[in-house]
C-alpha cells in the first residue's frame, strides 16, 4: 500500500501546503506592517522562492508518479499500472500550478504596492 513513491508524493503534497501557508503568512504580514507603519522591506528572495518552488513540487510529483509507473510496469500490466498511478500525477501537477498562480498573483500584489510607495 504504502511505497517510497507513495510516501514522496506526499511529501510532496506536504510540503505544498507549507509554501501556501508560509506565502500566506508573508503576504498578510506584510500587508499589515504596510497599513500599520508604512514599512515596506520584504525579503524577495523568499517571496520568489515560494512562487517557484510551488510550480517545482508539482513537476516534481508529475515525474515521480510517472516515472514509479513506469519503472513497475510489465509488458502486459502497463494500462493497469499508469491507470493506478496517473491521478496522483494529475493531481500534484493541478495542485502546483493551482498554488503558484495564487502565489503569482500575490506576489504581483505585493511588487505592485512596493512600487507604488514613495521613496525616501
Amino acid at each position: 500500500m504504502f511505497d517510497d513513491s507513495n510516501i514522496l508524493i506526499y511529501l510532496i503534497y506536504l510540503f505544498q501546503f507549507l509554501i501556501l501557508l508560509l506565502f500566506n503568512y508573508i503576504f498578510f504580514e506584510f500587508i499589515e506592517s504596510n497599513k500599520l507603519s508604512g514599512n515596506t522591506y520584504i525579503n524577495t528572495e523568499l517571496v520568489d522562492f515560494c512562487v517557484d518552488f510551488s510550480l517545482l513540487l508539482g513537476l516534481l510529483g508529475t515525474l515521480i508518479s510517472l516515472g514509479t509507473a513506469v519503472s513497475k510496469a510489465n509488458q502486459g500490466e502497463f494500462e493497469s499500472v499508469i491507470s493506478e498511478n496517473f491521478p496522483a500525477a494529475l493531481i500534484t501537477t493541478i495542485l502546483g500550478g493551482m498554488i503558484y498562480g495564487y502565489c503569482y498573483l500575490l506576489r504581483a500584489i505585493i511588487f505592485k504596492r512596493i512600487n507604488n510607495i514613495p521613496h525616501e
